[in-house]
């Protein structure tokens, strides 16, 4: 019989749970009277392994926000005109 291979799961007694690695194995319940302290433990596992997930995306995502709202402002102002030569001022009477 071969191990789980689910990651998180590498009790040795896990190994009951699945011969072909199935990633959802710990759902299925053990033969022995462990079962209930092994179902258990998977749980337990899979938990942390939640609360792990979360706290990565919530850091993530703190910096996302972070680095959004440390981004300089865009500066609206339109630019200069540009400067008549002095032909086009004489011919149009424009001056700037």
């Amino acid at each position: 019989m071969r191990a789980a291979g689910v990651i998180g799961l590498s009790h040795p007694s896990l190994a009951v749970y699945s011969t072909q690695c199935n990633p959802l194995s710990f759902l299925i319940p053990p033969e022995g009277r462990d079962a209930r302290a092994i179902r258990t433990k998977a749980y337990l596992e899979l938990f942390a392994m939640l609360i792990s997930l979360t706290r990565i995306v919530t850091v993530g995502l703190t910096l996302a926000i972070a680095a959004c709202a440390t981004a300089p402002a865009v500066d609206l102002t339109p630019p200069p005109r540009k400067a008549y030569d002095a032909k086009t001022q004489l011919e149009s009477g424009r001056r700037m």
